[in-house]
């Protein structure tokens, strides 16, 4: 017997912006193909006290200063990836179907928590939700 369905986040529950938000950060340094990955690896698999912290700590992996003009850069970034982001028409018809049948729901993501804070306080997905495992 079937208890329980899990979903991957972006482009399955949530649309996203084709362009990560990593690689737009990575390229904001003209960073290579290895340091671009670095920098997904760090933000997505660690929670940050605040933006300034997660700031601090990038400037530690990329041996790179944050300029006032880089950090505006990157507060963008989140910004337009925040307000692209939105639940496809059909998920919550569907999860309130799957409660009503007793599954329970979970969410499996490997993505950074700028994004999850954001969705969480612009959508209703943690109504549906029992478990969220995420990277960080």
């Amino acid at each position: 017997m079937i208890k329980a369905v899990f979903f991957d986040l972006w482009g399955t529950l949530v649309k996203a912006q084709e362009k990560s938000p990593n690689k737009q950060i990575a390229k904001l340094f003209g960073m290579d193909k290895e340091t671009e990955e670095k920098v997904r690896q760090f933000s997505n698999s660690r929670k940050f006290r605040n933006f300034d912290d997660f700031l601090k700590e990038l400037e530690k992996l990329i041996k790179k200063q944050v300029t006032p003009e880089i950090r505006r850069e990157i507060e963008d970034v989140i910004r337009q990836d925040n307000e692209f982001m939105d639940v496809y028409s059909d998920v919550y018809k569907t999860l309130k179907r799957l409660k009503e049948i007793g599954l329970r729901i979970g969410v499996i993501s490997n993505t950074w928590q700028f994004s999850v804070n954001a969705l969480f306080q612009k959508t209703e997905l943690e109504k549906y939700v029992d478990e969220f495992i995420l990277s960080y």
